[in-house]
């Protein structure tokens, strides 16, 4: 089930063609110029023409969140249309080109791979260990650095889809599964948290919600956990330590630089589990 955010970053994406529209609820696509408080150095890029020049070569805007202003951080999905015209090609899931910019210094363009998964629409955000290109705002000819890149990710996609295969084919061992649950607690909620709370929010990380989730290979727990720590809902108590703490329910991750941390730590760890087991 897609949040409210993922529902709504899908419909934004719908209505990509629809250049006014999408002045008016993500100015940061079309803000010509850098924050203030940027040095003369810093070399303006429009974020929506590089996402505009990557349509040409057949990707496809698929899903945009963030950028509700000026100088804010926004996220772009694209998929090639080869994996939206001919879903057979890949029937459980597509790779996607993700793009990551802001216009106030606190975030370098940056181009990663991503993995949607259909059963479920979750997006995985592969790790900086699989593909990580950043970009910083201070060369001119930063667009045709980014094409350059877009035009030899093909390599990159078939590197990512052998990873999904193999993820796939490994058999995670519970030792495994309570590893990654504790990597994405201390990502989620803060690396300060006690055991107890590691411990009570193992299962509920791994809490399985539909029947397409009960393998127990790493591909399938690794999204087991990252849907459920991005999408919220996890019960728990804020203090540990005594009766007095009250219970709550965690909130979805809607915060763009949050989203790929977790991300980012989740897929790493689970390369590395990968690697050891090699």
């Amino acid at each position: 089930m897609l949040t409210k955010q993922e529902i709504e970053a899908g419909r934004i994406a719908d209505r990509f063609g629809d250049v006014q529209h999408m002045r008016n609820i993500c100015p940061a696509l079309f803000s010509t110029e850098a924050h203030p408080r940027m040095s003369d150095r810093y070399a303006f890029t429009h974020t929506y023409d590089i996402v505009d020049a990557l349509q040409k070569k057949d990707y496809k805007v698929v899903s945009i969140q963030g950028g509700d202003t000026r100088f804010s951080k926004l996220l772009v999905r694209m998929r090639h249309r080869q994996y939206i015209e001919s879903p057979s090609i890949q029937a459980d899931g597509a790779p996607e080109l993700i793009i990551m910019d802001s216009h106030d210094g606190t975030k370098a363009l940056k181009l990663a791979l991503g993995y949607m998964r259909f059963v479920c629409m979750n997006g995985c955000i592969a790790g900086d260990l699989l593909y990580n290109r950043v970009f910083r705002h201070a060369s001119r000819d930063l667009m045709a650095q980014v094409m350059l890149e877009v035009n030899d990710i093909g390599t990159y996609v078939n590197t990512l889809t052998h990873s999904v295969d193999a993820m796939r084919n490994y058999r995670t061992t519970i030792g495994d599964r309570i590893h990654l649950a504790d990597v994405v607690t201390n990502a989620r909620f803060g690396s300060d948290r006690g055991e107890t709370f590691k411990l009570n929010m193992r299962p509920k990380l791994l809490h399985r919600r539909r029947h397409e989730d009960t393998a127990e290979d790493l591909h399938t727990v690794v999204n087991v956990i990252q849907e459920n720590a991005i999408r919220g809902g996890l019960q728990y108590c804020t203090d540990t330590h005594s009766a007095r703490g009250r219970m709550i329910r965690s909130k979805p991750v809607n915060e763009v630089n949050k989203s790929v941390a977790i991300n980012t730590q989740l897929w790493n760890e689970a390369t590395v589990i990968m690697q050891k087991a090699a």
